[in-house]
């Protein structure tokens, strides 16, 4: 196998100077996928943030998240966020990180992880489900995974190998296989260094900085066990290049391989030490195969103009470089930028970031979430559920931002208007996320838009309403609601308060709010009867009214003590804030009940009349009021009960009692009458007494 490690050259271009000084322009896509690589039905990728995300096949632990399950879309390789580079093999990987470690992770049958063991069976500590580190070093440059081997670049320009050598790969002189790196070559000759490396199935690609490429192994035919230059003949001799850079694309496929050189020729050959390479075409800039001849192998090409080919017969039918015989467009798109080929499947870069599929997708290596093919040059690439950067739409006016923010597979959210001179009207000001940030797609972002210079509020607190709503719009402002309250203060049909508040500085065409004044509000005194006067002041607070005159009166009917009634009367309609005047029954009142009075000397044989008045009149006839006796004794006074005295009108405003009395024993008497209570009245005593001498 060889044609998924295409995507390496992703990695290289992106890391060695001498090659991004030349092709920068079309790498220059800012935040996303930063580096990309296909392998044997998986795919991975490096966004600009750091993360490395993996999908597809998985039954070697190669997407190194820690499991053995195909993903039909993107998963998190891990938490690290200082990934920089990723190469895919057949069934194992090989990243590097921005310190310059390198890291490697799945199949190990070969020693093609680099740590030191070599098993076809899983054995743990041997075999890496997730990133284990290869060596203490922090000089590694670029990364190539093969079949079975490994490839690697330091700082020096040293070239690194280890893994599978059964036809030589490792480029070592032999045929023996290592499960550590081992250096393959220091240098290409004096005055030169390596600048790049690819590692196909059992074939090894190198190029050096003077533009000699290198090869050794085999991919159908072989060529040798150290790197020797390729000897090649033909046209392109006058064309090759004459530094390194000037490789733009170099893929080496099942039997064959190709390039694209730096004058955008495309270039294709039968492997062999000395090849004889055929144009296929000008206005190139990448160029990758895929190598399943059963499931699909063909190659795809990114031109100038940053269209997308594929390679077919004169029928149209899907075939690789060295059987084409024409190249169809795929698509409209003309922002593609870079192409990697695994097995049966490509990635395609763009250059706002993002990453399509285009290819089998059997395990979900196309990472769109389905496992739909995409092998007919009728489907376009399919959008790798990636996240991808925020677009910058800061500056353009409001329909552009959302045309944009859409455009990128993201949805507007809440779009605010802010009030500025600074920016010109319904420009956006900022947007959140910020430009750049990677978001998965379909998330949404948020815009500020300018709406121009501010527009204070006016005051119409006071004014009529219609006065108010007349000073709104005449200031371009709009009348939101109009609400009534009730106001003590403020006259009915006059404006209470508004929202926003005067002075505030707001857009064109904001809304204001307003709520106007019903008048007083209306209020039913609350039933306060029979309550105390605690209790009615608290119920009178409760309903917003306020207490006045506390009157204290005589009641028949209400206790002493006790809530009479109020004025306003209960149930009466009055007004918040309104005064009411409570009254409180002092009890029935008391009779004034005269001395009784009678003849200053009585028999103590004889009976005698003894009378008296009461006010207020009472009930003739019904109402007794008893007369008690007390005679003189040693020491004090003796009582003799009380005889019964009817009350008899008298006057409009009194009653007169009187009695038939006899006092039995001679001496001094004295005599006091008591009213006792009834309906009307409270009970009362005399205020004094009648003395009689009885003789």
């Amino acid at each position: 196998m060889n044609g998924f490690v295409r995507g390496r050259r992703l990695a290289f271009l992106l890391l060695c100077t001498l090659v991004t000084a030349l092709i920068a322009p079309a790498l220059a896509q800012g935040a996303g996928v930063v580096n990309a690589d296909a392998g044997e039905c998986f795919s991975l990728a490096v966004l600009s943030d750091g993360t490395l995300w993996g999908w597809g096949y998985n039954s070697q632990g190669q997407l190194g998240d820690g499991t053995l399950e195909t993903h039909l879309s993107p998963s998190r390789v891990d938490t690290g966020t200082t990934w920089a580079a990723v190469s895919a093999g057949y069934r194992h990987t090989l990243a590097l990180k921005s310190d310059g470690s390198l890291w490697s992770w799945g199949w190990n049958k070969d020693g093609q992880l680099g740590n030191g063991h070599a098993e076809n069976t899983f054995v743990p500590d041997h075999w890496h489900w997730r990133p284990a580190r290869v060596g203490t070093g922090t000089s590694w440059l670029q990364v190539s995974a093969g079949y079975d081997h490994s490839l690697a670049l330091d700082t020096s320009g040293s070239v690194w190998a280890w893994g599978g050598n059964s036809v030589g790969q490792l480029g070592i002189g032999s045929t023996t296989p290592t499960s550590v790196p081992v250096l393959v070559s220091a240098s290409p000759g004096l005055g030169r260094e390596w600048v790049r490396v690819v590692a196909g199935s059992g074939l090894s690609m190198a190029v050096a900085s003077d533009g000699t490429l290198y090869q050794w192994g085999s991919n159908g035919t072989t060529l040798a066990t150290t790197p020797t230059s390729v000897g090649f003949s033909g046209l392109i001799t006058g064309l090759l290049p004459t530094t390194g850079a000037g490789w733009l694309s170099v893929s080496p496929a099942r039997d064959h391989s190709s390039a694209v050189l730096g004058d955008s020729g495309l270039w294709t050959w039968t492997t062999s030490m000395t090849p004889e390479p055929v144009f296929l075409g000008w206005e190139f800039l990448d160029v990758a195969e895929t190598t399943d001849a059963l499931n699909l192998e063909c190659g795809l090409l990114v031109k100038l103009d940053h269209s997308l080919w594929v390679s077919t017969d004169d029928y149209g039918t899907n075939k690789p470089l060295t059987a084409a015989k024409k190249f169809y467009i795929v698509g409209n798109a003309l922002d593609w930028t870079r192409v990697a080929a695994g097995a049966d499947h490509f990635l395609v870069s763009k250059s706002d970031g993002s990453l399509w599929g285009w290819g089998k997708n059997t395990f979900g290596q196309l990472g769109d979430g389905t496992e739909m093919d995409r092998t007919s040059r009728s489907l376009t690439p399919t959008r790798i559920i990636l996240p991808t950067p925020i677009p910058n739409v800061t500056g353009m006016t409001q329909s552009d931002a959302t045309d944009r923010i859409v455009q990128m597979g993201f949805k507007v959210g809440t779009i605010t208007q802010v009030a500025t001179e600074a920016v010109e009207i319904t420009r956006i000001i900022s947007q959140t996320p910020a430009a750049d940030t990677l978001v998965m797609p379909g998330g949404t972002v948020q815009i500020v838009v300018s709406a121009g210079p501010p527009v204070p509020v006016p005051n119409v607190v006071g004014m009529a309403q219609t006065d108010a709503e007349t000073a709104i719009g005449a200031v371009g402002l709009v009348i939101q609601t109009v609400s009534q309250a009730y106001s003590s203060i403020v006259p009915t049909g006059a404006v209470i308060s508004q929202d926003p508040a005067p002075g505030t500085p707001v857009i064109l065409a904001s809304k204001v709010s307003l709520i106007v004044s019903r008048g007083r509000q209306p209020k039913t005194v609350p039933y306060t009867a029979d309550l105390t006067e605690l209790q009615a002041r608290a119920s009178l607070s409760a309903n917003s009214f306020m207490t006045g005159s506390i009157i204290k009166q005589y009641s028949t009917s209400v206790a002493a003590g006790r809530v009479i009634r109020t004025s306003p009367a209960a149930g009466a309609q009055a007004y918040v804030g309104d005064t009411v005047n409570i009254y409180i029954s002092l009890g029935k009142p008391k009779p004034s009940v005269g001395n009784p009075i009678a003849p200053a000397k009585m028999s103590h044989s004889s009976y005698y009349t003894v009378y008296g008045y009461i006010k207020p009149r009472h009930v003739s006839g019904t109402y007794p009021v008893r007369i008690y006796k007390y005679r003189a004794v040693s020491g004090g006074w003796k009582s003799y009960g009380y005889t019964l005295a009817k009350a008899i009108n008298y006057s409009s405003t009194t009653s007169k009692f009187a009695a038939r009395i006899k006092l039995p024993y001679k001496g001094t008497w004295r005599l006091r009458a008591y009213a006792p209570t009834d309906g009307e009245h409270a009970a009362a005593w005399s205020t004094g007494y009648d003395y009689v001498k009885v003789y």
